[in-house]
C-alpha cells in the first residue's frame, strides 16, 4: 500500500510540475486517501508528502486559499518527521516551486 500512495503522489506531482491541475489534484486527494485509511502503516514522511501534494496541486490550480490550507499542514508535518534525512528532503520538496 506505501507504493501505490507513493506511486500516486508521484503521478500528482508530475501532473503538477506539466502544469495539469485537474490532474494534479484528482490524484492528489487518491493520495490523501490512501494515506488516511492506512496511517497505521505509512510513516511520517508519507503524510507530510501527502499534504505537500494537495497544496501543490491546489497552487497549480490558483486556489490560494487552499493551497496555503495545504501547505501549513505538510510544513506542520515535516516537522514531526523523525529522520533528519527525509526531513532536508522533504523540506526541499515543499518549498520547490
Amino acid at each position: 500500500i506505501i507504493n501505490e500512495q507513493r506511486g500516486q503522489w508521484l503521478i500528482s506531482h508530475v501532473y503538477a510540475i506539466l502544469g495539469k491541475s485537474d490532474e494534479a489534484l484528482s490524484y492528489a486527494k487518491k493520495t490523501l486517501e490512501i494515506t488516511e485509511e492506512n496511517k497505521n502503516k505509512m510513516k511520517d514522511v508519507d503524510l507530510a508528502y501527502a499534504y505537500e501534494s494537495m497544496a501543490r496541486a491546489y497552487s497549480i490550480s490558483k486556489n490560494k486559499d487552499k493551497s496555503e490550507k495545504w501547505y501549513k499542514k505538510a510544513r506542520t508535518a515535516g516537522d514531526l518527521i523523525a529522520s533528519d534525512c527525509d526531513k532536508e528532503y522533504f523540506i526541499f520538496d515543499l518549498n520547490l516551486k
